[in-house]
Order: C-alpha cells, then structure tokens, then sequence
C-alpha cells in the first residue's frame, strides 16, 4: 500500500457494530482526506468515509 507512510494508526476495530476510535491527541483532521479501515492480517481494503470540511 503506497500511501501507508502518511497514514495514522488510530487502532483496532474489534467488530462493525457501530464502533468508535479515539484518535491520537497530536492528530489534526485538517491533514487528511478521508477515514480508511483496512485489514491489516489479510492485507485488505474494508472501507473508507471521506472526512467532511468545516
């Protein structure tokens, strides 16, 4: 995956039930443009949610 250097590790989704992840206190939303979940083990693209702009 090219772009994993600037991505940020938030952490481990334990399920897709609705699930909610603290980010990092030094993480400004403002240097990214969207949210992915990816599958780490397998090596696989789950998902993605672009972040909104306010």
């Amino acid at each position: 995956m090219r772009h994993k250097p600037q991505m940020t590790l938030v952490g481990d989704v334990r399920g897709f039930d609705g699930f909610i992840l603290r980010l990092p206190a030094n993480t400004d939303l403002a240097d990214y443009r969207a949210a992915i979940v990816w599958c780490e083990s397998f090596g696989q693209f789950i998902s993605a949610t672009p972040l909104g702009r306010r």
